[in-house]
């Protein structure tokens, strides 16, 4: 994938989208990071899990509340990182459900969905495979503008908890129009990319101010970068 990132000093096991909480706003369910560089990654770009660095983001310019795949049933509610591999068009995205590794996946109660700190209601991790085979795998992102994640039917879920829509300024990100993505080819093959292409993320990284070969550093050193 080129250029990615791993973040330091964070708790054993840790994985993305799980310190913060869930909010509905005008864009669909918006994702509220808690972590203290998580204004970036969790709205451009996406996560993948690897051997040897456990979860990597991977760039990307173009913004969304939240690039996850859900699955879901009337008691739970998991989500996981969209592969970095996934494209979609100016409609969005409507295609086949992407599924994942079960170990992938956050799942929470539903009726502690929206609202609430993700890690202190998480079902145990080795549950996972278990509550999956139960749950019903969506993926769908809508475009007016701007990318909406509207997969999860706030219907099923206002039928198990009560949810007020919030203003996404509460959200600790900025929604940006597609329109300003510059990958190069959504314009002639219709098709964009969740994450950047990996010239275009080393012409980034090169062009800032007193940056060296170092592969260390950003984030105010609260990460490491890898090749």
């Amino acid at each position: 994938y080129g250029e990615c990132w791993v973040p330091d000093r964070v708790p054993r096991h840790w994985q993305p989208y799980e310190y913060g909480e869930w909010s509905y706003t005008d864009y669909g369910w918006t994702w509220v990071s808690y972590d203290p560089w998580g204004d970036l990654p969790y709205h451009y770009g996406t996560w993948e899990y690897t051997r040897r660095y456990g979860w990597v983001w991977v760039p990307g310019t173009v913004w969304a509340p939240a690039w996850v795949t859900w699955t879901f049933n009337d008691r739970y509610v998991g989500w996981a990182p969209l592969p970095p591999s996934v494209r979609f068009g100016y409609g969005g995205y409507s295609g086949r459900p992407i599924v994942l590794a079960a170990t992938q996946y956050v799942f929470v109660p539903t009726d502690r969905f929206v609202g609430t700190r993700v890690n202190t209601v998480r079902i145990a991790p080795d549950q996972s495979p278990t509550i999956f085979r139960q749950t019903t795998p969506v993926t769908q992102f809508g475009v007016t503008g701007v990318v909406r994640n509207d997969a999860l039917p706030i219907n099923r879920i206002q039928s198990r908890t009560r949810i007020e829509r919030r203003n996404i300024d509460a959200s600790r990100t900025t929604p940006r129009p597609i329109t300003g993505w510059t990958g190069g080819t959504a314009r002639s093959t219709g098709q964009v990319s969740v994450i950047a292409p990996a010239p275009e993320v080393r012409q980034a990284i090169g062009s800032r101010p007193g940056r060296g070969r170092s592969s260390r550093g950003n984030a105010g050193n609260q990460g490491t970068e890898i090749r």
